[in-house]
């Protein structure tokens, strides 16, 4: 369980927006910092490009080290209509883990290694009406950002590629006691899968969003597939910045 949860969550950064945009060409950065989960020192640093154009929404994530050697990379392109992926790329360089995916019509085609020695596999996977993909949860929270601070449960397919299979997530509104007054106020989502046993197994995941007219991602804490400690699937604290 927590092998797919690191190549879900190693970006963390899968949803680094600065706001909520409508359609056109529209085109920005924005820099995060992979932060240690217990003592907050800074691992990893990168960035996102994001482009909105021709109804697409086109995506570059690059992470560092502290010494500015690639660690890993991302390349996703999604519909702004229904946030449908068309393409995905995966690319991590600390253990050559590779995943390729190509949708035609309902049918996503994938291709995935696990490392540099590994065969390559290959398997398609049905794209459904409430089929997400790891890098448009940013997407799926502004769409259904009202529902989320009523209080509901927002609910979905989570596709997870290289595994070639989905399995039901959602994302749901966490009410902290005592929690610090902030302007614009702050909002906390548990990302978590939907069934009561797998979630059992299945560490903490949560978003925190400022609200607001344009609500923005501030942090996201889980595991990641990028090394910690000279280990994987350590838990990290995805910090966003904003120009």
């Amino acid at each position: 369980m927590l092998h797919f949860l690191s190549k879900l969550i190693v970006l963390s950064s899968l949803f680094v927006y600065m706001t909520a945009f409508a359609k056109g060409h529209k085109q920005y950065t924005v820099s995060f910092t992979v932060n240690h989960g217990v003592t907050d020192k800074v691992l990893y640093q990168g960035s996102e490009d994001v482009s909105h154009r021709d109804g697409k929404i086109y995506k570059t994530t690059k992470y560092f080290d502290l010494n500015e050697k690639l660690s890993l990379e991302e390349e996703a392109i999604f519909t702004e209509e229904n946030i449908a992926l068309e393409f995905y790329s995966y690319h991590n360089h600390q253990n050559g883990a590779q995943t390729i995916a190509k949708r035609n019509g309902q049918k996503i085609s994938i291709s995935y290694r696990e490392g540099p020695e590994s065969q390559s596999e290959r398997g398609t996977l049905e794209w459904k009406k409430n089929s997400v993909h790891g890098r448009s949860f940013h997407e799926v929270i502004l769409r259904d950002w009202q529902k989320l601070v009523d209080g509901l449960d927002t609910e979905f397919s989570l596709m997870l590629l290289y595994r070639f299979k989905s399995v039901d997530f959602r994302i749901s509104p966490i009410n902290l006691k005592n929690a610090p007054q902030t302007e614009p106020k702050h909002y906390h989502f548990a990302l978590e899968p939907s069934n009561f046993f797998i979630r059992q197994f299945v560490p903490e995941m949560t978003f925190v969003y400022s609200g607001g007219k344009e609500p923005k991602i501030i942090s996201f804490t889980g595991p990641t597939g990028l090394l910690v400690d000279g280990k994987q699937e350590q838990k990290v604290v995805v910090k966003f910045k904003y120009q």
